[in-house]
């Protein structure tokens, strides 16, 4: 998630790349902020739907012993079918704002996530909902890498 300008701070280690790390409840939330922004009211909003895309899968993934984030393209094809977003209230994508993701489904193949999206005061900025596809990669194809196209 290495974007240029942006700070990203995981609330309680929830999302991490250990292939060990211990499984949890459902949610990830995560604070997210961009510097040094123009007064572009659509770039703000546009800033805050480029993150729409990162957490849910991995929110998914979370209480699911040995097929957590590690294993994103590796040995599970990931990839995102549909993002619903509604804005609430105007977006100033250079404060600290607060996505709270939520998995209501993983199963048969597909993720669902429901999510929310707070100013630092706590005004709901934006809500949005992800499905998406997690499926292993067909076997004797070898282990893969975060190179690998899907």
């Amino acid at each position: 998630m290495g974007v240029t300008g942006r700070d990203i701070r995981v609330v309680d280690g929830a999302y991490t790349n250990d292939p060990d790390a211990p499984t949890g409840p459902p949610t990830i939330d995560c604070w997210v902020r961009f510097h040094r922004l123009p007064e572009d009211p659509p770039l703000h909003s546009g800033l805050l739907a480029q993150f729409t895309g990162h957490m849910p899968i991995a929110t998914a993934l979370r209480p699911h012993e040995g097929i957590g984030q590690y294993a994103a393209h590796r040995t599970l094809s990931m990839g995102i079918n549909a993002i619903n977003l509604s804005f609430h209230r105007s977006v100033r994508a250079d404060e600290w704002m607060l996505y709270h993701h939520q998995s209501t489904f993983a199963g048969d193949g597909m993720t669902h996530a429901e999510c929310r999206v707070h100013a630092e005061g706590g005004d709901l900025l934006a809500s949005f909902t992800v499905d998406a596809m997690v499926r292993s990669f067909p076997s004797g194809d070898g282990e893969r890498d975060e190179r690998t196209a899907m």
